[in-house]
C-alpha cells in the first residue's frame, strides 16, 4: 500500500520482501514535546490510557525508555495478541485491559487503515492524528493535528466525536 501510494508498482512478493526488511531494522523513538504533558494531564483526570502498536518490540521496555509508562494503564503489541491492527483482536484486547465498552473508548492513531478502520470495526470512536495535514478529506472520523487537541474533544464526548461528514483540525 505504501509503495502503491507512492506511485511504485511492485509485485506482492517484492512488496512482502521489502516489508520484512523494513520491520527488521531497529527503530528508536523520541516522543513529540507535547506527548508527555498531554498524557500526564489525561492520566491525572482519570482517563485510562494504553498504547496499541504493531511494533514487534517489548512495549514495556519501549514505554519505559520514552518516559511514558507511569501514565499508562496498559500496552499491547501485535506480538501479545498474535494479530496486527486493524484486526479486531488488538482492539478487543485493549477494551478488556481497560475494562470498558467499545462505545466508551477512543482510539487515537495516525493511520487510516490500521487505526481508524480497525477501531471503527469494533465500535471504538477513532480519532485520526494527522500531524502533516495530509488527510483533510477525512470524513470517517474526527481528525486532529496534535495531541493538544485531544483533551477538549474528550471533554465534549461523545458528541464531539461524531463527524457528520466533516473534520476538525
Amino acid at each position: 500500500m505504501i509503495l502503491d501510494g507512492a506511485g511504485l508498482s511492485v509485485s506482492l512478493d517484492l512488496a512482502s520482501q521489502i516489508w520484512q526488511l523494513a520491520i527488521s531494522v531497529p527503530k528508536d523513538f523520541i516522543p513529540y514535546n507535547y506527548v508527555i504533558p498531554v498524557i500526564s494531564d489525561l492520566h491525572e483526570r482519570g482517563y485510562k490510557i494504553g498504547v496499541l502498536s504493531n511494533l514487534r518490540r517489548n512495549m514495556s521496555e519501549l514505554c519505559d525508555n520514552l518516559g511514558l509508562s507511569r501514565f499508562l494503564d496498559f500496552y499491547i503489541s501485535s506480538v501479545d495478541v498474535g494479530a496486527e491492527k486493524p484486526d479486531p483482536a488488538v482492539f478487543i484486547a485493549a477494551l478488556k485491559k481497560a475494562n470498558v465498552e467499545a462505545s466508551e473508548a477512543v482510539h487515537v492513531g495516525d493511520q487510516r487503515r490500521s487505526d481508524v478502520l480497525g477501531a471503527k470495526r469494533v465500535g471504538i470512536h477513532p480519532i485520526l492524528l494527522d500531524r502533516g495535514g495530509w488527510h483533510t478529506d477525512m470524513t470517517e472520523c474526527v481528525r486532529i493535528n496534535s495531541l493538544n487537541e485531544l483533551q477538549p474533544l474528550l471533554m465534549g464526548a461523545p458528541n464531539s466525536l461524531i463527524t457528520h461528514g466533516t473534520s476538525t483540525g
